[in-house]
């Protein structure tokens, strides 16, 4: 009985590098007021699910994050196969620099498959001057889009450089009680990330000595015998 294709565990941590890198791309946004510079802070979680929270649970930095404006939050909401960045699957990637090199041989890795990951960044505010500043400090730097290379390879000890563009974006002013008190603006911002996830890291025996055969063509004869070593390379 053949073992399933499941059957050797693996983990690169490359979507946790990926969402990592898109929350910090937004971590020091700051917002001008008349008392000085304000830093607005980034969570990861969505938007309905932070206000369930906020109703059901009394964790105390839970509740000081949701009372806080403006804030922001992001989410990953999908990833789909791009077929547009595919290349041959049967390609080998190697390291073959002194971090790959193991004691069986080359570490390798059959080609990396492209993904575009999808993710949405919740900006709340109170007054309608902050959410223009953060969105004008957001969508400038987008022209149209933010290439940052990342080692998202830690296996081969390599990098890629992941695309981030912005794709779409939603407003909602909503508020509860007395304008002013209960007032939240809210913009949703999606974003795709071009990237990758990476093949099973297999290990390849390094060749040592080559043997070069001299024959004459007609009779097949042997003429002579050439050995290199790593020491003639």
């Amino acid at each position: 009985m053949s073992e399933g294709i499941l059957s050797d565990q693996f983990y690169h941590k490359t979507i946790h590098l990926y969402s990592s890198v898109f929350g910090t791309m937004f971590s020091k946004l700051k917002i001008r007021r008349d008392s000085g510079l304000i830093q607005v802070p980034i969570a990861y979680a969505a938007q309905q699910k932070y206000n369930t929270r906020l109703e059901q649970d009394e964790d105390p930095n839970i509740v000081r994050f949701m009372k806080r404006t403006p804030r922001m939050s992001f989410q990953m909401n999908g990833l789909r196969r791009d077929p547009g960045r595919s290349k041959n699957k049967m390609y080998q990637l190697t390291s073959k620099d002194t971090i790959g090199i193991t004691a069986n041989g080359v570490k390798t890795q059959y080609n990396r498959v492209p993904f575009i990951f999808d993710y949405t960044l919740n900006v709340t505010t109170k007054y309608l001057d902050d959410m223009f500043q953060i969105l004008e400090q957001i969508l400038v730097k987008f022209n149209p889009s933010i290439s940052i290379v990342v080692k998202d390879n830690p296996d081969l000890e390599q990098e890629s450089a992941i695309v981030i563009s912005p794709t779409g974006n939603s407003i909602e002013d909503a508020y509860e009680g007395l304008y002013e008190n209960g007032r939240e603006i809210v913009v949703q911002i999606q974003f795709e990330l071009e990237g990758f996830l990476y093949m099973p890291t297999a290990e390849q025996g390094v060749i040592e000595t080559i043997y070069l055969n001299y024959k004459d063509l007609d009779t097949l004869e042997l003429l002579d015998t050439d050995v290199i070593t790593e020491d003639d390379l």
